[in-house]
């Protein structure tokens, strides 16, 4: 609803162009306070469709968490093995290896099925903050063009809302259109006291 007001803020602000008496009454600066006070003005309950919306950022922490799983792992195949070999009776090596996987197989196929369900989480947690960051990025491109920009919105559970409020009070600001000083009443009464001056000096 607040993108619409905005929008309709727009209409009305070009409307008043030619009008200084407009311009100067426009509730501009109304529209600036909304996002005054740190308030989550625009939070929404909309779901982003896509999680996979930053591929150097998201695509980081998934590199990361997956190279983290397999050195655990690797860690404790090997110490498990170490361990075996040195409490263990004396038996080759392909012994141990065989034992091994009959009796800490399953945990290691378990451990496997599970990595795919932690990416996911990984990712929708991840958009969270990458989201609201690219957002915020493609919107930042547009003012840097010159494009009109609308007031964006977050998510209720995404992070950083307050950028989002910030960012429209920026936007406000900046695509406001220029405010006309008002009218010096002083200035045209001096006027026409010059004039009628002028003209009893010339009777």
């Amino acid at each position: 609803m607040i993108g619409l007001e905005l929008w309709w803020d727009g209409l009305d602000e070009r409307a008043c162009t030619n009008n200084p008496v407009g311009r100067r009454n426009h509730p501009t600066t109304a529209s600036a306070t909304r996002f005054r006070g740190g308030k989550n003005s625009m939070s929404g309950t909309f779901k982003r469709r896509q999680k996979f919306v930053d591929r150097q950022v998201q695509g980081a922490i998934i590199l990361r968490t997956t190279t983290y799983w397999a050195l655990c792992m690797f860690t404790i195949a090997s110490m498990l093995a170490v361990w075996r070999i040195v409490v263990g009776p004396p038996q080759p090596f392909l012994s141990h290896v065989a034992a091994m996987w009959r009796l800490y197989g399953p945990v290691g196929v378990a451990s496997l099925l599970l990595l795919p369900i932690l990416i996911i989480d990984i990712v929708a947690m991840s958009n969270r903050f990458a989201g609201p960051a690219t957002r915020l990025r493609r919107a930042m491109r547009q003012l840097a063009d010159g494009r009109v920009v609308d007031p964006i919105q977050f998510r209720a559970d995404d992070y950083w809302k307050d950028f989002a409020d910030d960012f429209n009070r920026l936007i406000v600001r900046i695509q406001a259109p220029p405010i006309l000083p008002a009218a010096d009443d002083s200035i045209a009464d001096d006027s026409i006291d010059q004039e009628t001056l002028v003209c009893s000096s010339s009777n």
